[in-house]
């Protein structure tokens, strides 16, 4: 299994803590928004072409689902569909 690179997983955290201040600045929907529409569903489209992406794609959900609850995640996507999105985070 290939292991992410110490920048990919930089990135990615990087990416974290800045949905951590927007939360506190903007609120939980420009949070979420950031965080799981953008960059989660960047990287799960990254992920089918870079073996990285992939490998870190675990750590990656379990530190989304730390910053923010299913309910709270559900509750902003609303009816809108992301299919993969839900999947990953199994909502």
């Amino acid at each position: 299994m290939n292991r992410p690179s110490p920048e990919v997983r930089k990135t990615l955290r990087a990416q974290c803590a800045a949905a951590k201040a927007i939360r506190e600045r903007f609120g939980l929907g420009s949070a979420v928004q950031y965080l799981v529409e953008e960059k989660l569903s960047a990287v799960l489209t990254a992920s089918d072409r870079c073996p990285e992406l992939a490998a870190e794609l675990p750590a990656f959900t379990k530190e989304i689902a730390r910053l923010f609850t299913q309910g709270e995640i559900r509750d902003h996507l609303g009816r809108r569909r992301f299919p993969r999105i839900r999947s990953v985070l199994d909502l």
